[in-house]
């Protein structure tokens, strides 16, 4: 799991079932120049997503003679 530099967090294709969490860091910066500002302004947060186990299951139909 990862967060990017815009706050969407991916979750890999094909990832087990489970609760998964990642921590990040916020600072806020100068939108026009995206420098930090000083004194930084942080703060910390902590994602979290649910993986449940998937119940699709393609139908297939088999014809019995």
């Amino acid at each position: 799991m990862s967060v990017d530099v815009n706050g969407n967090v991916t979750l890999a294709a094909n990832t087990p079932s489970g609760t998964y969490t990642v921590t990040y860091q916020l600072c806020e910066s100068v939108s026009a120049t995206d420098v930090n500002v000083t004194p930084p302004n942080c703060d910390t947060a902590t994602a979290t997503v649910v993986v449940f186990k998937s119940n699709y299951c393609r139908r297939r139909y088999i014809y019995w003679r």
